[in-house]
């Protein structure tokens, strides 16, 4: 078989294959450990608020910093995909692996786990 036109346009170039198996079972997994995510922060982002609450913050300021924490999380949450995306272009050629995104679902729990607890310690009071 001939090798390509290198100054051949790019739509009589072959491209690279896209495993759209590949990328469903990562984003159908990634979806599933969403509801697990955030159901892992609801508790504790609950006591926050009541901790914060308990402050001179209005209320419709707690609730408007609580959907901007809520909304956030889950912009963070799509780093994990994403990271994912990119390790199983470049280093699993085949299959999703379930070790790294294990890894990256827990390290990003931890972030957000973090974050939450700091903004506990700012509403009791501690200095940081």
């Amino acid at each position: 078989m001939s090798e390509p036109n290198p100054y051949a346009p790019p739509e009589t170039i072959d491209s690279i294959p896209v495993r759209p198996n590949g990328i469903k079972a990562i984003v159908t997994a990634w979806e599933k450990l969403r509801l697990v995510y955030n159901g892992l922060l609801l508790i504790p982002g609950i006591v926050v608020f009541v901790l914060f609450s308990r402050t001179s913050l209005p209320i419709h300021v707690l609730t408007m910093l609580s959907i901007l924490f809520g909304i956030g999380a889950n912009l963070a949450f799509f780093l994990g995909p994403l990271a994912e995306l990119y390790l199983s272009a470049f280093f699993f050629q085949e299959t999703p692996s379930r070790s790294a995104r294990r890894l990256l679902f827990s390290a990003g729990l931890i972030v957000s786990l973090g974050i939450i607890l700091l903004a506990a310690l700012v509403a009791i009071g501690v200095n940081l």
